[in-house]
């Protein structure tokens, strides 16, 4: 089961399965028109239709700025999406390629 290290320096377990071996995401990037009220609904709806016993999983995931204005107070103060590249102590950069949304 693969691991990632959080932001307090803890392991955290795997968000898919042991022994997965196809793995799918697509990134979204919200249109400024777009009807937030929809998007949670079809989301909501997204979320429930997957039977995870059968092997199915899905994972669904928000920009913290989109979350907030989905559900105003849902994201710890300080949280934000990744708005400028990360840079390493040696130097070494990751660009900040933030989407709105990934499933």
């Amino acid at each position: 089961m693969s691991s990632t290290v959080t932001a307090a320096g803890l392991a955290q377990p795997g968000i898919l399965a042991f022994g997965t071996t196809n793995h799918a995401y697509i990134e979204f990037d919200l249109r400024p028109e777009a009807d937030l009220d929809t998007l949670a609904n079809v989301l909501g709806n997204l979320a429930g239709a997957i039977t995870t016993g059968a092997g199915h999983m899905v994972v669904i995931g928000l920009r913290p700025e989109l979350l907030g204005r989905i559900q105003p107070g849902a994201c710890p103060d300080g949280v934000h999406g990744f708005n400028e590249p990360i840079v390493g102590p040696d130097g070494f950069t990751m660009p900040a390629t933030q989407h709105d949304l990934i499933v």
